[in-house]
């Protein structure tokens, strides 16, 4: 099978499919930073630039198209402008497959895999969502759309997606789905009543192992201090909920305290929780413990990252760390980590969620409603301005204080997460959802650190940081390493070309000079963060095309 990959982005879709044994064959993308990743891991993958420019009968037919559109208008962070914005390019993407069933007779392609976000549901009293499954039927496809979480798929980000399965109708047989149960999400199927049309389910809706993974297993060590919120950040957290007039967990309270500057880390309380950063500065906000809230990819503030705070207890005798019945962890001592028995145990994780400002609960006149236990984390989005919490997340790590040298050791903490932002999420253990306006302001998590093994008297503190890029790209379930060495040092006459035909699609004229230093680092931690916030889980697209290439090969063993 070969794949023509819209909208490709970070190229979830490529690295899925190729793990499936399909090969990527063309892609459509038009930002350069996510073009410079996939040229670099799938170098045989023709990229076709602007979907505006592509005619799909003039390029070689593809057994499978995906492509995940722009949900800019259909989101419930957007301004809600439907087909008439950025996502009416939806359009485009339907053209491309006419053209290519009209060229080869309507053999190519044989299915596609359609993804967006859960509110082209409802937008417009439910109108897209209804002119998107006409369209598809149009085109002479049965379609089996599905919600589909990534956390249930063991990904520690709380990130909810349509995914629509079109099987070209020339292909479709019923027999080969009777016996598979219908999982399908009910708002969904609710949907698919509405629209009255007809669909089949055993792809995207068939049933699945639920696998679970905590967001502590993919946190970094020692990372740079550029990632640790800012003095005003905290604060302005605390402004937000103290205007709420909200009662927060005083360990929560503790950390930002601390953080922003108002006492010492001697009088701190030793306790840790995750919250929403950026979201309670502006409009939104969320905590958890030991899950991050969704990253997203949209461009505003500056602190859109998790963070978390956390408390440990002193156990002299035997270096235990444990949460007790309220919740919290004990003190950590100087004896812990010093050999014998003293080294501490991990504590277990728990999570709250505060959520977004504008929220009911929020402006409940109920002074513990708003901030919640919880054990998932928000949707990564796209956003890029300066630290707070990527996608609503923070990181709420021990800081301790090394006065005497020697070895260090790792002492493990709570992870709490949270997002940033107009809409909140909170989870323990994962991550919310990521966006694209985390390439400006990540969400922020907790994690241990580490102390030294012969310190005899030492503090300990707590920093709140957001996630960092790699973390990002681990909660889309890209490879740590997707956006290592992409540069291009000695670029060719080929290259030139195809690099000024790209920055010339986004009016941006560039210099060959220009162009050459872009190509040797075009790496940086916004385009990172945006790109993985607009991205689609791997995962999750893998078991997708997984019920994709079942029912080709099962096609073809009947036909045979």
């Amino acid at each position: 099978m070969k794949l023509l990959s819209l909208f490709d982005g970070s190229g979830a879709f490529p690295l899925a499919a190729e793990r499936l044994g399909i090969h990527a064959r063309y892609a459509s993308e038009i930002e350069p930073f996510p073009i410079a990743v996939t040229r670099a891991r799938f170098p045989e993958m023709e990229h076709l630039g602007d979907i505006t420019k592509i005619n799909g009968g003039a390029i070689e037919p593809c057994e499978l198209v995906t492509f995940g559109s722009p949900c800019t208008s259909w989101s419930i962070a957007g301004k809600q402008a439907g087909l008439d914005g950025p996502s009416g390019l939806f359009s485009e993407a339907v053209r491309v497959m006419r053209e290519m069933l009209e060229a080869t007779n309507g053999e190519y392609p044989k299915a596609f895999l359609f993804e967006n976000v859960p509110n082209l549901l409802s937008i417009n009293g439910g109108a897209d969502w209804k002119i998107v499954m006409d369209a598809f039927a149009d085109l002479g496809f049965i379609c089996d759309p599905n919600i589909l979480d990534a956390q249930e798929f063991g990904i520690a980000q709380r990130r909810k997606r349509i995914f629509v399965v079109g099987i070209n109708c020339r292909y479709f047989d019923p027999a080969r789905f009777a016996g598979i149960p219908n999982c399908r999400h009910k708002r969904i199927q609710k949907a698919v009543d509405s629209w009255g049309g007809e669909t089949f389910h055993g792809i995207t809706s068939r049933p699945h192992e639920i696998e679970r993974q905590h967001l502590s297993e993919i946190l970094e060590r020692d990372v740079d201090p550029k990632y640790y919120l800012s003095a005003t950040a905290c604060l302005g957290i605390l402004r937000r909920i103290d205007a709420k007039g909200k009662e927060i967990p005083r360990l929560l309270r503790s950390a930002l305290e601390y953080q922003a500057g108002l006492f010492c880390a001697d009088h701190a309380e030793n306790e840790a929780y995750s919250f929403e950063a950026g979201a309670m500065i502006r409009r939104g906000g969320g905590a958890w413990a030991d899950v991050a809230p969704t990253l997203r990819a949209e461009t505003f503030g500056g602190d859109n990252h998790p963070g978390v705070a956390f408390s440990v207890e002193n156990h002299p005798m035997d270096g235990r760390v444990r949460l007790d019945e309220s919740g919290m962890v004990q003190t950590l001592t100087s004896r812990m980590g010093t050999g014998g028995n003293s080294a501490p145990l991990c504590a277990e994780p728990v999570a709250y969620g505060i959520s977004s400002v504008a929220s009911h609960a929020m402006n409940s006149p109920n002074p513990r409603s708003g901030v919640y236990e919880t054990d998932t984390a928000k949707t990564l989005d796209t956003s890029t301005q300066t630290p707070c919490n990527q996608g609503g997340l923070v990181i709420c790590a021990a800081d301790t204080a090394d006065t005497a040298g020697g070895e260090r050791t790792y002492v493990g903490e709570p992870v709490f997460a949270l997002t940033t932002g107009n809409y909140a999420q909170s989870c323990e253990e994962q991550s919310p959802t990521l966006t694209a306006r985390d390439f400006k302001s990540p969400p922020v998590v907790n994690q241990g650190m580490y102390c030294c093994t012969n310190c005899r008297s030492r503090s300990f503190t707590y920093i709140v940081r957001r996630l960092t890029p790699t973390e990002c790209l681990m909660l889309m379930n890209l490879p740590k390493y997707w956006c290592d060495d992409i540069g291009v040092e000695n670029p060719t006459e080929a290259d030139f070309l195809f690099w000024e035909s790209v920055f010339s699609t986004l009016g941006k004229k560039k210099s060959r000079k220009q162009i050459a230093c872009w190509l040797a680092k075009p790496y940086s931690d916004g385009v990172c963060y945006k790109m993985a916030g607009n991205g689609i889980v791997v995962a999750v697209a893998q078991w997708v095309l997984g019920g994709i290439v079942w029912d080709t090969e099962t096609s073809i063993q009947n036909h045979n």
